[in-house]
This record gives structure tokens, sequence and C-alpha cells, in this order.
């Protein structure tokens, strides 16, 4: 039963994220289409120097939130999702504001400085509002997982996906600079929330008894755990998704900051297969071990992993001889590059695609620790390598050293393989809950 239901809100999420990952293909064809090479970069570099700011600050409150709402909902403690609900409320406010004021103050000066780019340090800032402006749908939507209301958290996700591809392509277009990209953005995060609210009704409890627990929840609640998971998830964006950007921007050219960021969408278009089982997986994998499940643990972990890579590197393959074509739609500048990235790439995918559930595995076992470590090889070893190719190449050096960071990720599955072999089937400490929220 447990599997049927993990296959099927693996389904669900599939849906969702594969619409996502047309939604986030198109918005940037028509970005490259508006904007052009040089300014698309721009744009992309103020993305990647905001989430360099912000994931230093995130501490991984979704997860947590998730993990805990998931655990208390296997348990039928309705009292104690509201509780974890409230907190992710008021700690995600606390965070995001203080964030959203040290961006305004500090990226436009440093863009201007290090990238001579006054333009991209005013992206960057109007960037800064996102924490704010989706508040509401990443708590909301934190809630929506963890009590496994999948079908309504896509149908969310759908509708804020498709409204930001509108908004960000037509505040490219009114002002033709990544100011109203940055704009359309914020403007997508304040839709995707809207929606929230309407699907949220439909979960236990209820806004006036979360309004409630807002008074009562301490936010310092779980921010212990909070920040293992974040340096867990946090250290492997910088290393995939943020570092790069701003290496090549500094050794290449922004040309080629937006080249790699658009190979790597058409490579997020694969990593789609990977995204619902990952994300059903934080539920599934919390409430095993609400109750102790190991054995079913064990089994769930090796059929997300297996399943995520034979579908990913299936794709990948299969879709390999088509993607020179879909380039043809492409601006005649853009086809060029982002295939040569691609090709660079898709190693690197194929060997990560095994490694969907890493992240989840390391929070539900309490071994969080380890994934730190792990993680941490790829910053120290792994970034400077990528920063010698890109001095050495400049064009595709950071594309050869992100796909060998991808390659990394084989050291995760490896613990996972170990940790079971040591825990057949036996009881094992669950990450530490904090003392709180109070469930009232």
């Amino acid at each position: 039963m447990r599997g049927s239901r993990f296959l099927r809100d693996s389904t669900v999420l599939q849906v969702g994220s594969a619409a996502s990952g047309v939604a986030s293909l198109g918005s940037a064809l028509g970005l490259a289409w508006v904007l052009g090479g040089e300014t698309l970069g721009t744009f992309y570099l103020a993305m990647a120097t905001w989430s360099f700011l912000w994931f230093a600050v995130n501490l991984g409150l979704h997860n947590t939130a998730t993990n805990q709402i998931a655990s208390a909902a296997a348990r039928g403690n309705k009292a104690k999702v509201g509780s974890w609900i409230a907190w992710m409320a008021k700690a995600s406010f606390v965070i995001g504001l203080g964030t959203s004021v040290v961006a305004w103050l500090v990226l436009p000066p440093f863009l201007r400085a290090f990238y001579d780019s006054p333009e991209a340090g005013t992206a960057a800032a109007v960037l800064a509002l996102t924490p704010i402006a989706e508040l509401p749908r990443v708590v909301l939507n934190s809630a929506l997982q963890g009590t496994r209301r999948m079908a309504d958290l896509a149908r969310v996700e759908i509708g804020q996906d498709f409204s930001r591809v509108c908004l960000v392509v037509f505040g490219a277009m009114f002002t033709g600079d990544a100011i109203g990209a940055a704009i359309g953005t914020v403007a997508g995060s304040l839709v995707g929330s809207a929606l929230s609210f309407d699907a949220y009704r439909r979960v236990v409890p209820g806004f006036a008894e979360l309004r409630q627990r807002l008074r009562e929840v301490p936010v310092t609640t779980g921010l212990r755990l909070g920040v293992r998971v974040g340096l867990v998830r946090n250290i492997e964006a910088y290393g995939v998704q943020i570092l790069p950007s701003m290496i090549i921007g500094k050794f290449g050219t922004v040309e080629w900051v937006a080249y790699l960021r658009l190979a790597q969408r058409l490579t997020d278009v694969a990593r789609i297969l990977m995204g619902g089982i990952n994300r059903t997986a934080l539920s599934h994998f919390s409430g095993l071990m609400g109750t102790q499940a190991l054995g079913q643990l064990r089994s769930a972990y090796r059929r997300a992993s297996l399943l995520s890579g034979a579908l990913t590197t299936t794709f990948l393959l299969a879709t390999l001889p088509l993607v020179p074509r879909a380039l043809q739609f492409w601006p005649g500048d853009f086809a060029g590059p982002v295939w040569l990235c691609y090709k660079i790439l898709v190693p690197g995918v194929i060997i990560v695609s095994f490694s969907v559930a890493n992240d989840t595995f390391y929070l539900v076992t309490n071994t969080l620790r380890v994934a730190v470590i792990l993680n941490l090889v790829v910053l120290v070893f792994c970034m400077p390598l990528t920063a010698y190719f890109a001095w050495r190449w400049p064009t595709v050096g950071t594309a050869i050293g992100l796909s060998v960071s991808y390659a990394w990720s084989l050291a995760h599955v490896a613990y996972a393989a170990t940790w079971f072999r040591k825990h057949p089937d036996g009881v094992v400490d669950a990450p530490p809950a904090p003392a709180g929220p109070s469930a009232g």
C-alpha cells in the first residue's frame, strides 16, 4: 500500500514537475529572443548573485518543516502539524525580511564593483523582494507536501510557473533589460502565493487555528535542525547552481553565463523525472521513519534511486539527437554554444540522476553531518578545479568543472548503501525532534 501511494504521489508531482520544466524552458527561450545573449547573461548573473546571499542564510526551513509535518501527520497528530506550519511561517518571515534588507544594501554596490554591471545590481535588488512575495506559497506548499496533498501542490505550482513565464517575458519586453525580467519574477511569486491560499483551504488545521499558533510558537524552534538541513542543500546549490555562473561571469563573458544556464535548463528537462520522486520521498521517508519501518525505507530508497536514474538516463540518450533540432528555434548565436555546453553536462547529469533522494535520506536517518562533509568536498576541491578550468578555457571550462562536480554524487549513494548494511532492520535514532513547537 505504501509503495503504491509513493508511486501515485510521485506520478502526480512528475506531471507538475514536467509542466514546470516546460514553463521554465519556455521562459528561457522567450528571454533569449527578447533580451539577447548579453542582457540575458546579466539577468542570470543577478539571479546567481542574489541566490549566493539567499542560500547563505536560508536555513533549510522548507525541508525541516515538511519533514516534521509529515512525521506528525503519519502519527495522526493534527495539533503538531498546525504548530509546525505556524513555525514555518514565522521563521520564514523573519529570515526572509532580514535577508532582503541586507541584499538591498549590499548587492548593487558589489555587482557594480566586481562585475562592472549596475544593471545586474538593480535586478538583484528587485529579486531580493522574492522571499516576501513568495512567503505564503512556500509555507502553504510545505503544508500541502507534508500532508501529502500532492494534487493540490501540483496545481499550485503549474499555475505559478505558467504565470511566471508570461510575467517574466512581458517584463523583459516592457523594459528591454534584466530589471524587467526581475520584476516579472517577483510578480510570478505573488501569483503563486495567491494560488496557494486557495489550495490551503483543503488542509487541516484552518487559518483561524494557524493565526492562533503564530502567536504561541517560538521562532527559534527547529532552527538547529534547519541549519544542518540548510547546509546540506545550500552547499550543493552553491556548487551546482550559483558559483558556476559567478565563475564564468568573472573569467568568461556574460553571454557564456547565459549559454551555460540555458544548457542547464535543457538538462533540467531530463531532471524533471527526478523532481517528483525526490519531493515525494521527503514526506514518504519521514512517515516511514516516524513508524520505524526501516526495511521499507531501504526498499523505498533503492526504488527511488533506480527509477530516477533509469528514467533520466533513457530520456537523455533517446533525446540527444533531437536537441540540435530543438535549438534551431533559438536565436542563431545561441545554438552552437548551448549545444556544446549541453554535451559536456550530459555525462554528469546521468550520474547524478541516481542520487535523487540523498538529502532526504540524510535528514530522516539523522546523518546530516556526513552530508555536510561530502558536500564540502565539492566546494573545497571541485570549485577551485572549476575556476581553473574556466581560467584555462573561458568558454566551456565551467561546464567541464560542473560535470565533474555532478559525478561526486556517487559518494552519497555509496554512503547510503553502507548505512543500510549497518542497520538492516533494527531501530535507529530519528532526527532529534526540536522541543517545540508546542501542540497547544
